[in-house]
């Protein structure tokens, strides 16, 4: 049996029970408060403007977090952009359709990383569909990989909508 293409993305509430295999609880502490210290720290080395739009979950301001070599991955797909100028124009010509779609994300966790529900607006719609589940793979540097899951079925294991109102 071949290693799997992919792996699907996990609720981390259903994670909470399980044993870990890390070396304790001091370690996972610290692993988790890494990864949070670094996405903060991402977060505020941007200028005020760029940190309000990410805070209200904008895709653009994602991308300007992104490390230079970051990827984005869309599994099933076989398609991988590398880079954060090819991830930005990616999102920019196909996931904003030049500005005539907006999204929304709605966070969770998954994986033990930061993750969010994606919602499409096209044009004026008041209702956002669903367009799978972003997850961020964070480090001291920003954000070093975003694995889109395309498959609406996934959202409601977080808890998360099919659509989403404006």
């Amino acid at each position: 049996m071949g290693e799997p293409v992919w792996l699907q993305p996990f609720p981390d509430v259903l994670l909470d029970g399980l044993p870990d295999a890390a070396p304790g609880p001091q370690a996972r502490y610290e692993m988790n408060e890494s990864i949070s210290l670094a996405f903060i720290a991402s977060v505020q080395s941007l200028p005020p403007r760029q940190r309000v739009v990410l805070v209200l979950r904008d895709v653009e301001a994602m991308v300007r977090l992104l490390t230079d070599d970051a990827w984005l991955r869309m599994p099933p797909l076989p398609l991988q952009y590398q880079g954060r100028a090819r991830v930005a124009g990616f999102m920019a010509t196909v996931a904003l359709r030049g500005g005539t779609r907006r999204y929304r994300l709605v966070p969770t966790r998954a994986n033990r990383q930061p993750a969010y529900g994606c919602y499409g607006y096209d044009g004026n719609e008041p209702v956002g569909r669903a367009r799978g589940l972003m997850v961020l793979t964070v480090t001291n540097d920003g954000i070093s990989t975003v694995t889109q899951f395309l498959d609406n079925s996934l959202l409601p294991l977080f808890g998360l909508p099919r659509t989403l109102r404006d």
